[in-house]
């Protein structure tokens, strides 16, 4: 008989551990199907935790004895929701993409390996969670049609200032525990500090590289900045509650940084990316054989385009990229044609991934949505043709 008793986690900060990632990720990329998916299979593996925790007998052997039968519904229940949900996800997602998954599996199956080992409130066990539920962000953002960069940008931010978290957390606990552990304070000590100035620079030089944009430096700083301070002055066991919530506080500063630098990102190279699919047209000398490479000059950290012709049966379009650039997902109401010049680029084209090489073609049809990255400098010629009831 039920006594009230629930069996939702009992580890307040993992709610938003858990939420924080999924949310922001829901408002950079949107909601698509396979989004959606990797939501409530999340959500089903974090309710099922309480009533594995009690089915084990983590809980004590009484509770074991009155909840079992009902933890056994509710794990049962919550399991088969979370493999459904992540299958229905992988499904649904676009081809190419299993890579991103992987991303949250390999901290959460240590995470299970813990649980097996009564080690779940290990600094391995807690560290796991922390990096499975930030990483959780990467397939939700590129399965929703977001850059990698973009995706990279969340989930990073997210595990490193919940790892941070959670270690400058301990601090606290191992300074008093049993009457103090100095040795244990320290190493935990020394590894927030470590973490925040690896992660400070690592942001700011993959910034530096344009690898990431500086936004995920700035989400990150408050909670990097915050952990330090934990682990440097800690408080008393007395004040967990307060600082609890001044850590849920920088997670939800970083959210916040996030959506609205990465939404506007995006806006603009939305709009830069329409420039450069429509340049205005150069006149090229009639009657002359020229290089299609010389007419095209690459630009440092972006992408260059020369419109040759713009007519009612279509564009002919030049582009030089430099490394690591790329046109973001879009469509065309008609068929265009991509021939290498120079270079490599991958096109994705309705979800498919295609290596374009110097002296191939590659067709995109109609109303497809396709998207160019270039991982090394690349020129490229662009074929647009209309149909003639279009032109």
């Amino acid at each position: 008989m039920w006594d009230g008793t629930s069996l939702l986690p009992r580890e307040h900060g993992a709610y938003g551990q858990m939420a924080f990632p999924l949310v922001t990720s829901f408002a950079v990329a949107g909601v698509t199907t396979p989004a959606l998916f990797i939501g409530i299979g999340v959500v089903a593996a974090f309710v099922a935790h309480e009533p594995l925790l009690v089915l084990l007998g983590r809980r004590g052997i009484r509770e074991r004895r009155e909840q079992g039968r009902r933890a056994a519904v509710w794990l049962a229940a919550a399991g088969a929701t979370a493999v459904v949900a992540g299958v229905a996800a992988l499904g649904s997602a676009p081809p190419g993409l299993g890579w991103s998954f992987l991303l949250p599996v390999v901290p959460a199956a240590f995470l299970a390996a813990a649980i097996s080992a009564k080690r779940e409130k290990s600094w391995q066990g807690e560290v796991a969670a922390a990096v499975a539920f930030s990483l959780v962000a990467v397939p939700t953002c590129v399965s929703a049609g977001a850059r990698t960069s973009t995706a990279l940008a969340v989930g990073i931010v997210f595990a490193v200032i919940f790892v941070a978290g959670t270690l400058a957390v301990r601090v606290i606990v191992l300074n008093v525990r049993r009457g103090g552990d100095p040795r244990a304070v320290r190493a935990s000590r020394m590894a927030v500090l470590l973490l925040t100035a690896g992660a400070s620079l690592g942001l700011a030089a993959a910034a530096v590289r344009t690898a990431l944009p500086w936004i995920p430096l700035m989400a990150a700083a408050p909670g990097l900045a915050a952990a330090s301070w934990v682990a440097m002055f800690p408080a008393s066991p007395a004040r967990l509650r307060p600082l609890g919530w001044m850590l849920v506080a920088t997670s939800a500063a970083a959210a916040v940084i996030l959506i609205g630098g990465l939404r506007a990102a995006a806006v603009s190279t939305s709009t830069s990316q329409e420039d450069i699919m429509a340049p205005t047209p150069a006149v090229i000398p009639a009657a002359e054989a020229l290089r299609l490479e010389s007419l095209i000059t690459p630009t440092a950290h972006g992408i260059s385009s020369r419109a040759l012709a713009r007519t009612a049966g279509g564009n002919l379009t030049l582009f030089a990229f430099d490394a690591g650039q790329e046109l973001s997902e879009h469509a065309t109401p008609f068929d265009a044609f991509v021939m290498v010049l120079d270079g490599a680029v991958t096109l994705t084209i309705g979800g498919t991934l295609v290596r374009a090489t110097p002296g191939t073609i590659v067709r995109m049809p109609a109303n497809v949505p396709h998207a160019v990255h270039a991982p090394e400098a690349a020129r490229m010629l662009l074929i647009m043709l209309r149909d003639r009831s279009e032109a």
